[in-house]
């Protein structure tokens, strides 16, 4: 899902990865609690679907030694439509880290099928980030209530 980019003297952070996930949260030992990680699409069941909440994991490298306070964030719909900006906290992490990951959370969105492009936007200029999928499938429920129906064997040693 990563788009990796060239650097800049005057960019002060590289994308490291990018995840997708129903929920995330910082615990207070510092480590990240992901819930319900989208592996390649998003998949649908009517044309259109609203999420509750979906949250956009970034890891980013540091280049310098301070990242500004606040950002925004912004998904650009298939049709070219920007979705309406979120801003965000930088977690700034321990100074003898020079990666952080931001936590951003998006309430209400309605999505329908197409890519959709993930922009960030630190230091007053905007990077694509991340690109992921939404594909609408009719029988994902259905495929669903089969497999809780008819759980898988144990696997023996």
């Amino acid at each position: 899902m990563a788009t990796k980019r060239k650097t800049t003297r005057q960019d002060r952070f590289v994308l490291r990865y990018f995840i997708l996930c129903d929920d995330a949260r910082r615990e207070a030992n510092g480590k990240l609690l992901l819930v319900g990680v989208y592996n390649d699409d998003v998949l649908i069941t009517s044309e259109s679907q609203e999420f509750p909440r979906l949250s956009f994991v970034f890891s980013i490298s540091r280049l310098t030694d301070e990242l500004p306070s606040v950002g925004t964030f912004r998904l650009q719909g298939p049709d070219g439509v920007l979705l309406p900006q979120t801003k965000f906290q930088v977690h700034q992490g321990l100074p003898e880290f020079k990666a952080t990951n931001l936590l951003i959370h998006a309430s209400g969105l309605s999505l329908s099928s197409g890519a959709y492009q993930a922009i960030l936007s630190i230091n007053g200029s905007s990077e694509l980030v991340g690109e992921f999928l939404v594909r609408h499938d009719p029988e994902l429920l259905k495929r669903v209530v089969l497999a809780s129906a008819f759980p898988a064997e144990p696997v023996s040693s």
